[in-house]
């Protein structure tokens, strides 16, 4: 069952009474107290994961919805963190990508330059052979390397994802889910509350005389 969204979030109709209940509800489990404009000291010597702070506090201040309060303190430390990890991993894919397209050149270039040699000569052709086995294995662990990036990228966007979702960061969680309201059902109309009621069939024949009414 999804989490309920705050109440100002909540856009199906709702009476006064029930967005005041909401409200209380909500009100009771706040602190009344915001969380700072600057990052706290545990983000100190993280530049990335300061900044991601500043520009949170900035969105969340110029939102109606109060959505976080100094019980999140924690919570948004380790978003921001999360954050800075992201974007590190993705520094170290992109010189892992360079290594292997390095790599990779290395290969054609050392392909090139067997094809100079003829294939009678056999000694330089064994050595050149060999050394083109490492520069391919060499090729084959640096792209191994942008593949293990790329796993542990995912697994992170995976934990911001759970984190946007508890903040309500993303477009589905902002939609969220309205809970359901109980069927009603449909109102009988006045033959069927005639054939179903003897009381009202006996007011009706009361008021028509004591005819029998069909």
């Amino acid at each position: 069952m999804p989490a309920k969204k705050p109440a100002d979030l909540v856009v199906r109709h709702e009476t006064l009474d029930e967005k005041n209940q909401r409200f209380s509800a909500e009100n009771a489990n706040k602190t009344g107290r915001n969380l700072p404009a600057s990052a706290p000291k545990e983000l100190k010597g993280h530049t990335f994961a300061r900044e991601s702070w500043r520009r949170l506090m900035r969105e969340f201040d110029s939102l109606k919805a109060e959505r976080v309060d100094s019980q999140d303190r924690d919570l948004l430390i380790a978003y921001c963190l999360t954050l800075e990890e992201e974007q590190d991993l993705m520094i170290m894919r992109t010189a892992a990508l360079e290594d292997w397209k390095d790599r990779r050149e290395d290969v054609l270039m050392h392909r090139r330059h067997m094809a100079d040699y003829k294939a009678n000569e056999e000694d330089t052709w064994d050595v050149l052979a060999k050394q083109l086995v490492q520069i391919v294995n060499k090729v084959q662990l640096a792209y191994k390397t942008v593949l293990d990036i790329d796993a542990r990228l995912d697994r992170k966007r995976s934990s911001l994802r759970e984190y946007q979702q508890q903040m309500y960061l993303t477009p589905r969680s902002r939609a969220g889910v309205v809970p359901e309201r109980a069927e009603e059902e449909d109102p009988m109309d006045e033959m069927e509350k005639l054939l179903g009621d003897p009381t009202i069939q006996f007011e009706v024949m009361a008021n028509k005389g004591g005819k029998h009414v069909v």
